[in-house]
């Protein structure tokens, strides 16, 4: 449980440092980014909580592109699965895990 703690504030560190940097970096040149992984990781209560604060640029994005053109809340049961793909492979999904 110990290792799988560690690990988990290890990945978070690391992911944080490289938003800061691209985001940083991409201010220089007046492009305004959404802020990323605004709580720690140790201070999310909830899944939702977690999601939105780990990936929240992300799911803004989907929402805004993905599920509201494609139907939102009137086909959310049609409209979840392209949504599901396009995740897996943003996150590099292989044959193998399925």
């Amino acid at each position: 449980m110990a290792v799988g703690f560690f690990m988990l504030n290890f990945i978070y560190i690391k992911f944080l440092i490289i938003w800061r940097v691209a985001s940083a970096s991409a201010g220089l040149d007046l492009v305004v980014t959404t802020d990323n992984m605004n709580r720690c990781v140790c201070n999310n209560y909830s899944f939702a909580g977690f999601w939105r604060s780990w990936h929240g640029s992300l799911h803004v994005w989907i929402v805004r592109y993905m599920y509201v053109p494609l139907g939102g809340k009137t086909r959310r049961l049609l409209v979840v699965w392209p949504i599901f793909v396009f995740v897996g492979l943003w996150h590099d999904l292989e044959i193998r895990w399925v």
